[in-house]
């Protein structure tokens, strides 16, 4: 009926690819079998830590318990005189699960003991583990994290039958999980950058001037513009508390640095833009050899080449090479290797007739040709195309053409059966199954005169169709309404009563 949470710190002083990792292991255990669960979460015990921490451990698991039980942890209550409240989201996500947030009274320790213990024999069996891999560098958090499953996994296989025993007890686990971030806005300034927490995080410039709503997790931040997602960062922290930490990226703000190169030198997080240390090399020797001006040039310009070209990595060591061995290539060299133009090809136009214009502005479109009988653009389509465009060396022009020709055919089609099933006509009733010689000499001029042009309905002008029962007249008006659709006018079939019906109805609702 009960489960814990804690976090504690490793022994092992963990890194991953080479950088210091500072984390805690979030851990849960359930107080009667003691079954648990570990979580790798950066910075310290905040709600995003905590909330993400302990939906794993309760999927995991399979069901929630009656109670969760915590310390004085600073991320579920709010310390006032002695008083614990819950905070909202806390609160939030206790009841979203159905459980009854509790906490150790002041000065009892031993009240959490059962996960506080559990600590220890994690702590032990990781340290272990890490010194039998022979080393404590991981090359992801995902590698770290499923050494820390493994050893869970051994640890759990001592509380296996008592677990399933547990299980049968837990409530069932809700269809949707709660959030697991907090929420704030961060204006972009106008060198691109937001504060968050202390932090200063660099975004596309494209972003200036905008306010983002910020989803602060535990290891990352998601900015949103309205409703759309525009930037996903991992979260840093400043290693002492009265600090500031900064998380540079120079693919962020190097297009504006393009406009104004002279910028760099006088930026206040310069030697933070630099990828790597080859680069921070090459600017002091490129420094030393080239003018001011040129040399933020041409510094700028490789930054913006590394970005463009995603040869971040090659090109660094690269120039570091030509650099020691006093060959540095100029800016036009560099230009001419990777910002080099295309050779355009030659287009070939065709006027068309002007008479299709006025056709447009009047309203009269005339119904695209399709070649095939299928007017979808599928990938077997394109194939043939491309096909065809060899075989008849089709200049780009005409290749496009074609293409563009498929494309409207494919949306007239889309179009037409789209509005054909919203006019609800009846099926089989068009000209092409209308037979004229039945009809009357004198009506068959006036309905192929509506037939040639539609400008009465564009004008809402009505049509009278009178004459007895089976003459055609509900043929001749769906067959209008037909024809119309391919012009390009939406049509509604409604039946007098129908319409009196409707007519009626609104009235009432009206009243």
């Amino acid at each position: 009926r009960q489960g814990l949470s804690d976090f504690t710190h490793p022994r092992a002083t963990v890194t991953i690819a080479g950088q210091p990792f500072p984390h805690l292991i979030y851990q849960y255990r359930l107080a009667y079998s003691g079954w648990r669960y570990g979580h790798v979460v950066r910075g310290g015990e905040s709600y995003s830590a905590l909330a993400e921490g302990l939906q794993y451990a309760l999927h995991k698991c399979g069901g929630t318990p009656a109670e969760h039980r915590t310390d004085s942890l600073s991320a579920a209550y709010v310390n006032q005189s002695q008083k614990k409240q819950l905070t909202q989201s806390y609160d939030g996500l206790c009841l979203h699960y159905g459980m009854i947030g509790t906490t150790n009274n002041p000065g009892l320790g031993h009240e959490n003991g059962a996960v506080e213990t559990a600590h220890g024999s994690l702590k032990h069996r990781l340290d272990q583990a890490i010194k039998l891999r022979g080393s404590a560098d991981f090359a992801s958090i995902t590698e770290y994290q499923a050494l820390i499953d493994r050893c869970i996994e051994r640890l759990n296989r001592y509380s296996v039958t008592r677990f399933k025993d547990e299980q049968k007890h837990l409530q069932p686990l809700p269809k949707y999980r709660f959030m697991d971030y907090s929420e704030i806005s961060a204006k972009v300034t106008t060198s691109s950058t937001i504060d968050v927490k202390r932090c200063l995080y660099t975004v596309p410039s494209r972003l200036i001037g905008e306010t983002l709503r910020i989803h602060l997790y535990h290891d990352k931040l998601i900015g949103f513009v309205g409703q759309s997602q525009v930037i996903e960062l991992v979260r840093v922290y400043p290693e002492r508390a009265a600090e500031r930490a900064r998380r540079i990226d120079y693919r962020h703000v190097i297009h504006s640095l393009a406009a104004k190169p002279q910028a760099f030198r006088f930026s206040n997080f310069r030697d933070e833009l630099f990828p790597d240390d080859h680069y921070r090399q090459l600017w002091q020797i490129v420094d030393q050899k080239l003018p001011a001006k040129d040399a933020c040039k041409w510094m700028v310009a490789v930054l913006r080449i590394a970005a463009d070209h995603q040869c971040e990595r090659e090109l660094g060591q690269t120039l570091f090479q030509q650099a020691q061995a006093n060959k540095l290539p100029t800016l036009k060299m560099l230009q001419a290797q990777y910002l080099h133009k295309k050779d355009q090809p030659e287009l070939r136009t065709k006027q068309h007739d002007i008479a299709g214009y006025d056709e447009l502005l009047t309203g009269r479109w005339v119904k695209p040709q399709t070649q095939g009988g299928t007017p979808c653009l599928s990938s077997q389509n394109l194939d043939n195309y491309q096909k065809q465009a060899i075989e008849k060396t089709w200049s780009y022009s005409e290749f496009l053409s074609k293409l563009c020709e498929q494309e409207l055919a494919r949306r007239f089609q889309t179009r037409t059966s789209k509005w054909t099933r919203e006019a609800r006509l009846p099926a089989g009733k068009s000209f092409a199954t209308l037979d004229f010689t039945d009809l009357p000499k004198a009506v068959q001029q006036p309905i192929l005169q509506l037939k040639d042009d539609h400008q009465w309905a564009l004008q809402a002008g009505n049509v009278l169709l009178i004459g007895p029962s089976g003459v055609g007249k509900s043929h001749i008006a769906a067959a209008l309404g037909y024809h119309l659709i391919e012009r390009g006018v939406r049509v509604k079939w409604l039946s007098a009563s129908e319409l009196v019906q409707q007519l009626q109805k609104a009235k009432k609702s009206w009243i």
